[in-house]
């Protein structure tokens, strides 16, 4: 969990265990490049990791998504988080 600002660089891997995933309270920026996107996906061995959710505080707030590839994420449910 992280409040502000979230920076993710282009050529990132990411891979989140089953159930894990990510909570942002404000502002994200995900600055993939064509050749060098950044990947968020599951773990080796498990089915799916939980999800990205983005809370944004304002109506100022904006968040940023380029050239990233996400694999294997199930959808939200009541309690994950």
């Amino acid at each position: 969990m992280t409040s502000g600002r979230f920076i993710i660089d282009a050529g990132t891997h990411l891979q989140f265990t089953q159930g894990a995933g990510m909570m942002v309270f404000g502002k994200v920026t995900f600055q993939g490049r064509e050749q060098a996107p950044i990947v968020i996906t599951r773990s080796e061995g498990v089915p799916y990791w939980a999800e990205i959710t983005v809370f944004n505080h304002t109506n100022q707030t904006t968040s940023f998504v380029k050239h990233v590839r996400l694999s294997h994420a199930s959808s939200p449910k009541l309690g994950l988080w």
